[in-house]
């Protein structure tokens, strides 16, 4: 198997489309959930779903991070 990633195309998601990626594979936070949603959030809601956004936009073209991530269940089971 070879992983690509397109930066490139990546680097052009806006916040709402990096949010939508990132729910494809984790659940998200409430806060996420809700901003998809159009929902009001206040100021510091807004803030930490922009950290966050920044933070998965990283993770999600990081293939290092995603294979750690892709690993952790297995071997938790194999450990079981």
């Amino acid at each position: 198997m070879v992983l690509k990633v397109d930066a490139d195309k990546a680097k052009q998601w806006s916040d709402k489309e990096v949010l939508i990626q990132w729910h494809k594979g984790f659940k998200g936070t409430l806060l996420t959930h809700k901003y998809l949603k159009e929902e009001d959030l206040n100021q510091f809601e807004l803030q930490t779903v922009n950290e966050c956004i920044t933070e998965y936009h990283k993770r999600l073209i990081d293939i290092s991070w995603f294979m750690r991530s892709l690993s952790e269940p297995i071997a938790r089971m194999a450990n079981k």
